[in-house]
């Protein structure tokens, strides 16, 4: 599809089901990364009435931990020029009662900037 062929129709409404594919995270340090998310189930448990699916293609090996950290189902892989990009897809419920995920978002932390 080239760009100029792109219609208001080719959009999902505000109202229709969808599924959460997370383009990247890209974070200098620990604490970005952790609000990033944090910040991303806030938005996943704020929709979760009309998003069905979770999906990501990760390409690098610290997206698959946190993948596998999420229990989300390999599906496959494909050969690329950098490497191997893997999707994998999970029901948006299996990924917020997921107890990992839980315990990644509600654990204390130490925060330099409030001391």
């Amino acid at each position: 599809m080239q760009v100029r062929d792109i219609t208001e129709n080719d959009f999902a409404s505000f109202e229709e089901e969808a599924c959460s594919l997370p383009f990247s995270f890209f974070a200098y340090n620990e604490k970005t990364a952790s609000l990033l998310f944090i910040r991303y189930y806030a938005h996943l448990i704020a929709n979760q009435n009309s998003i069905i699916e979770v999906g990501t293609t990760p390409l690098l090996d610290e997206g698959r931990k946190i993948v596998k950290a999420m229990h989300l189902t390999h599906l496959h892989d494909l050969e690329v020029e950098h490497g191997t990009l893997s999707a994998y897809s999970a029901p948006l419920e299996d990924v917020l009662i997921n107890e990992d995920v839980l315990r990644v978002i509600f654990r204390k932390q130490e925060c330099p900037e409030e001391e």
